[in-house]
């Protein structure tokens, strides 16, 4: 992965890659048949290879800016300063279902 070419072409301010969540929707379906039906055997197998994939692969991933804290020197004023810093971070463990709402809440209040 190039973060590189992914940090030019989004660059601005607050930009925000997002997956889908679909591991819950996978889940669901074992709801919709009778419990012992060939229907409801398929759905709880579908799921269950489902839950055997890498999170990143069921969830998706984000990248998204993340700011951090650097120490560094200041020649003109000769002292110690810290400055703020943005790098882009990649996610491959997204929070589920209320966590997931409320880390995308944080991204919008910005």
């Amino acid at each position: 992965m190039d973060l590189n070419r992914i940090s030019d072409d989004f660059s601005e301010k607050g930009t925000v890659i997002m997956g889908g969540n679909k591991a819950w929707w996978v889940e669901d379906n074992e709801y919709d048949y009778e419990e012992g039906t060939a229907e409801y055997e398929q759905a709880c197998r579908i799921t269950d290879d489902w839950f055997e994939v890498p999170s990143w692969q069921k969830r998706g991933m984000g990248v998204y800016w993340e700011n951090y804290e650097k120490q560094g020197y200041n020649p003109i004023t000769g002292k110690e300063e810290t400055a703020e810093r943005r790098a882009l971070k990649v996610d491959d463990e997204l929070p589920l279902r209320e966590e997931y709402s409320n880390f995308i809440a944080e991204f919008l209040k910005e």
